[in-house]
């Protein structure tokens, strides 16, 4: 039929190619090599451009077909090999532009399987594209160094399982997620702060909303967090922060960047200030299983419900150099947060003092076969000794309300015969201690 021609539209009923290669380099600076032809990248013309006609043409595909294709992309920070066992694409046309055309691929990125499943609509006045993704074992050692100005290493694998949904709208973007993120063997350094972070596995599963309108961003996530084998490592001086046998987040609502609530928070062998080499098991703080219930960070208060220390160790430690441990620890955890400090001709508006940040617990219990050690090697000869702890309970703590009476109970025993039993209140934030 001449139809289409009368009516200006170009139909491809079907294209399809098979064991089709293509290599693309740009890894050199002024030219892109696209199956060994080197294209001048924005080569000038010497000749003005004539002034065009936009083309009433249009053009359309029904189908596009490709089997066993190979692409290799090689730039100053990526290599690339995708290999797509089957792609179709379905019904992308001009002369219906808000309809969505549909693809589907299968196939591997650097020898990680991946499949897709996608409705996309790229020449709608508002492009969307959305569908099911999913992908396994992708190294991601093959995107550090397009990330080097913020890591100096990057090793794992990642897999994702989910849905997503991506659209312009009013200058900005909708992007949508709803599925599983994992992690496995995870091992980055971050460059600022000096972090090394290992992680056996990790999984996040739930929800991610972002809507950006004029450059704003407004982010919501809902979410489940585990983790195995984790490890937090400031690098400057070999201290580790934070380890975990196993971590669970349950319940993670973030709604912008200033309100956060966490259902609930379990550890198992949790340990803080441990040494980083782990010849010497001196922790600040080790824990067999660590529980908080309902946390919530809003409007620059940390209120959380419950706090459970259970089979707990505390070193309370002064080397012999009068230095106590935990000031240590938290002079480490200062560093970390450093800003970088701006040149001097070019001096920094005086910032608005912020309000410091609120914390309000309601209750924190400690049980099981728990004890607190101390040691002073700054006397001599050094003093230690050891209480064990059979409960401690302290409720009503407020930084708000320094005149709050905070009602403590604490039973334990030093050695075989003291016993220490206590009851009564205390009013920790105020000046003096009360």
């Amino acid at each position: 039929s001449w139809t289409p021609l009368l009516d200006k539209k170009v139909a491809v009923e079907r294209v399809e190619l098979s064991g089709f290669t293509i290599v693309v380099d740009d890894r050199q600076e002024d030219s892109l090599l696209v199956g060994g032809i080197r294209i001048p990248d924005n080569a000038a013309s010497d000749t003005e451009p004539e002034d065009t006609q936009p083309s009433e043409w249009m053009g359309g595909i029904e189908k596009l077909s490709l089997r066993d294709f190979h692409d290799k992309y090689a730039d100053q920070h990526l290599d690339l090999a995708l290999d797509i066992t089957t792609l179709e694409l379905d019904q992308l046309n001009q002369w219906s532009q808000e309809d969505p055309a549909h693809l589907t691929v299968s196939g591997s990125l650097n020898q990680a399987p991946f499949s897709l499943d996608a409705e996309l609509a790229p020449l709608a006045a508002q492009p969307s594209y959305r569908g099911t993704l999913k992908t396994s074992d992708l190294p991601l050692g093959t995107f550090a160094k397009v990330a080097q100005s913020e890591i100096s290493s990057l090793a794992g694998k990642l897999a994702y399982d989910g849905k997503f949904a991506f659209s312009q709208k009013d200058g900005g973007f909708i992007l949508n997620h709803d599925g599983d993120i994992s992690l496995q063997g995870l091992d980055t350094s971050l460059n600022d702060p000096a972090l090394h972070i290992r992680n056996k596995a990790a999984n996040i599963s739930g929800t991610l909303d972002i809507l950006t309108t004029d450059g704003r961003p407004q982010i919501r996530l809902a979410s489940d967090i585990t983790m195995q084998n984790l490890h937090l490592i400031a690098e400057e001086n070999r201290l580790e922060l934070l380890s975990a046998e196993n971590l669970e987040l349950s319940g993670i609502s973030l709604e912008g960047t200033d309100k956060l609530t966490i259902q609930s928070i379990l550890a198992e062998q949790l340990g803080l200030g441990r040494s980083a080499d782990q010849t010497s098991q001196d922790a600040y703080i080790q824990a067999g299983r660590f529980e908080v219930s309902s946390l919530t960070f809003a409007n620059e208060l940390l209120a959380i419900d419950t706090v459970h220390y259970r089979d707990g160790y505390s070193r309370i430690k002064r080397n012999a150099e009068g230095q106590w441990r935990i000031v240590g620890i938290i002079e480490s955890m200062s560093r970390l947060n450093k800003q970088q400090q701006k040149p001097e001709s070019d001096p920094a508006p005086a910032a608005k003092e912020d309000n410091p940040l609120a914390i309000a617990i309601n209750r924190i219990e400690v049980s099981g076969d728990s004890k607190i050690s101390f040691l002073d090697q700054a006397v001599k000869p050094e003093f230690k000794t050891e209480l064990k702890i059979d409960s401690i309970l302290v409720e009503n703590l407020d930084t708000r309300k320094p005149e709050q009476h905070s009602d403590f109970k604490l039973a334990g025993h030093i050695g075989k015969y003291t016993r220490l039993d206590f009851n009564g209140y205390a009013q920790p934030f105020q000046q003096p201690f009360g």
